[in-house]
């Protein structure tokens, strides 16, 4: 995710666009950004304008706390962020409905929200769909503001 984040943020900063990519474990480590230092849950309900989550043949109760997190603040910020990506790797799987009971579950909860679920199968397919995921918002946003960029002279 990381590296995608990077590739996007090269090909979109001519429109002041600020992309990072901040984990769990960061917060961790007294994790600071702009000077402040948060805790993951205040990061998501203050700062995050999108959360991925990259499933790998199970979901614990800290995901499951965190995707919590991630639709509470989606929805109290009147449906303008995060926006929720759940990326699932299939590449272990025959069908995908013998996958962990756990995947199951978890898939089941976000069916009906406001939360991109994506299948994927290596890590080539993953960076791919995080890039046009993320790449298909960062455009929205652009549409919605056209008149961004680095020239603001008229």
């Amino acid at each position: 995710a990381r590296a995608v984040l990077s590739i996007l943020y090269n090909q979109y900063e001519k429109y002041d666009f600020y992309i990072t990519a901040h984990t769990y474990e960061d917060f961790n480590n007294k994790h600071k950004i702009d000077g402040h230092q948060y805790d993951y849950d205040t990061f998501i309900k203050e700062k995050a304008d999108c959360t991925i989550f990259i499933i790998c043949k199970h979901v614990g109760d800290k995901t499951l706390k965190e995707y919590s997190l991630a639709i509470e603040t989606f929805e109290n910020t009147g449906c303008r962020r995060p926006a929720i990506f759940v990326y699932n790797d299939v590449s272990d799987v025959n069908d995908i409905n013998q996958q962990d009971p756990s995947v199951l579950a978890f898939r089941k909860l976000i069916e009906g929200k406001q939360a991109y679920w994506r299948d994927y199968n290596g890590v080539d397919m993953l960076m791919l769909k995080i890039k046009e995921d993320l790449g298909a918002e960062l455009t929205d946003v652009l549409e919605m503001r056209p008149s961004i960029s680095r020239d603001h002279s008229m």
